[in-house]
């Protein structure tokens, strides 16, 4: 007697590609959030000027949630700021170390990297691809306003505000005020004006700082203001 050849039930057939599919996909998906370890968070960290993190755990629903549009989210955006940003991603359960590091004990922590530091401030936004694109696009914009008289500073640098007076843009104390305004860009409004129009607030001829406040003395910065310490 031939041997009878059975139809393979649909749920059967289904498990039995389902391996196949995995490997196909994993294969053919290239990742555009680099995954951090110990061994490369330093050197890529440092190697761009905004980095956005995202603390996970492989266990968790919310991580896995997250996941393809934190994939998504770093694809546009490697898209947009090639040079600029890096999108990027930790294990916390393979890289422990790096958690308890940056004090992360729930999951996904959303961290936010300036010059390589770690801001204070956590991503605590809505949860979809175009509110993560936004947030990082808000982040890339300038935080300085260029202003190019003193009615402008008096007008516009009010509460909380940190004015740089320059000689020009090329002045290298002037590449500490831009860093310093983008790591403090949530503290403060950070204005600057260059040239002839400031010259007599440049005191003894210097770059010159003033930071102004509501109901304060002005303070005033005039020595060592390439020096990002003076902030």
């Amino acid at each position: 007697m031939a041997p009878r050849l059975l139809p393979l039930r649909p749920r059967l057939a289904a498990a039995a590609l389902i391996p196949i599919a995995l490997l196909w996909t994993t294969g053919n998906v290239s990742a555009d959030s680099e995954q951090l370890s110990s061994a490369n968070y330093d050197s890529l960290i440092g190697s761009k000027e905004f980095a956005f993190v995202n603390f996970y755990a492989d266990w968790c629903r919310f991580s896995q949630m997250l996941k393809p549009m934190w994939d998504e989210m770093a694809k546009q955006i490697k898209d947009a700021y090639p040079d600029r940003v890096l999108i990027g991603k930790v294990d916390c359960d393979r890289e422990s170390g790096l958690a308890q590091k940056f004090n992360v004990n729930k999951y996904p922590t959303m961290k936010l990297v300036r010059n390589g530091r770690i801001v204070r401030k956590e991503y605590r936004g809505q949860r979809s691809v175009e509110a993560l694109v936004n947030f990082v696009r808000d982040q890339m914009k300038d935080p300085m306003e260029r202003v190019e008289t003193l009615k402008d500073v008096m007008d516009k640098a009010t509460k909380r505000s940190i004015v740089g007076y320059y000689i020009s843009e090329e002045s290298e104390s002037f590449g500490v005020f831009k860093q310093v305004a983008s790591e403090l860009r949530d503290h403060c409004k950070f204005f600057a004006g260059f040239g002839q129009p400031f010259e007599p607030h440049r005191l003894a001829g210097q770059d010159t700082i003033i930071f102004k406040d509501t109901g304060l003395d002005d303070v005033v910065y005039t020595n060592e203001v390439g020096s990002e310490e003076r902030f």
